[in-house]
């Protein structure tokens, strides 16, 4: 008989993450802006999911278990997946021109292919891939 598929919470894994991360309750909770309580708690739900222990509790840390260092580099690309995923779903797309010297120069959403550092700038912090086309028209000599 297979054994029944188990659906990880999101916020569970985001909350293991955390305490990983700062290897300590009293932090974690903080930054995730929960009780402290809260947090163990979550803990505990995940470890039950699991079936495994995946943190090492004392006093003053929290290590992780090996098991719970499997499941943290698991548990971060789940969680950045997510995270793209909503942000595709709930951020404005940005759509514009990008112009230089009162050119255009470019449009969001190509591909950057430049060295520009306000290209890269621009591109960093608006998280958007910018194409820059460069046109130019030649006349033959004699031409108007």
């Amino acid at each position: 008989m297979p054994k029944a598929l188990v659906n990880l919470d999101i916020d569970l894994l985001r909350t293991f993450v955390v305490i990983a991360a700062e290897r300590n309750f009293t932090r974690a909770a903080e930054r995730l802006m929960r009780q402290q309580s809260t947090v163990s708690l979550q803990i505990k739900r995940l470890e039950e999911a699991l079936g495994q222990r995946l943190l090492d509790r004392n006093p003053r840390s929290v290590e992780l278990t090996p098991e719970g260092s499997a499941v943290l580099a698991y548990a971060q690309k789940i969680l950045d997946l997510n995270d793209e995923v909503v942000s595709l779903t709930h951020e404005p797309q940005m759509h514009g021109v990008v112009r230089r010297d009162g050119e255009r120069s470019g449009e969001f959403g190509g591909s950057l292919d430049c060295g520009s550092a306000v290209a890269r700038r621009l591109r960093s912090v608006l998280d958007c891939a910018i194409c820059v086309a460069i046109g130019f028209a030649v006349r033959a000599r004699g031409s108007r």
